[in-house]
């Protein structure tokens, strides 16, 4: 009974050509099965116990912290785009940002709202530190309700 060596050298295994009589233990192959085809990792052994390192624990966990920082300041990083995209929407939502305290109440001004359409319990005074602005789509709303009532009353 003749058996084949299979070569451990890579060199030597390119020309390897496997006879009934060759035998592998199914342990050496990455999924526990030997392929055909030769671009599969399968095709050819590569478990081997001399290959084995032992587990390097301090490498590991320096990897494990620096994975977990970097975690957390995706975190931050995400937390603050989301502060600074607020913080512009609302500087965008709220013209008194950007415009001067006349210009602000010359536009509140000249929406003409009926005191009996204003359910909002919220005063416009001058002291816009401690209020907030009127919601424009309210405003427009209580003035188109108001346009509808007056319509409504001349038929």
């Amino acid at each position: 009974m003749l058996t084949s060596r299979i070569p451990k050298d890579a060199l030597n295994r390119d020309e390897f050509v496997p006879t009934d009589h060759s035998c592998v233990c199914s342990e050496h192959f990455v999924n526990g099965w030997h392929s055909d085809d030769l671009s599969d990792e399968n095709c050819v052994p590569t478990i081997f116990s001399y290959k084995e390192k032992p587990v390097d624990v301090e490498r590991q966990n320096r990897a494990t912290r620096r994975n977990v920082q970097k975690d957390f300041k995706e975190v931050e990083i995400k937390q603050k785009e989301q502060e600074r995209s607020q913080l512009s929407f609302s500087t965008f939502m709220h013209p008194s940002y950007t415009k001067s305290r006349g210009e602000e109440f010359q536009d509140i001004e000249t929406i003409g709202v009926e005191p009996d359409d204003v359910d909002t319990g919220v005063k416009v005074t001058n002291n816009a530190a401690v209020q907030c602005d009127p919601d424009p789509l309210l405003q427009e709303n209580m003035a188109l309700k108001a346009e509808l009532r007056r319509l409504q009353g001349h038929n």
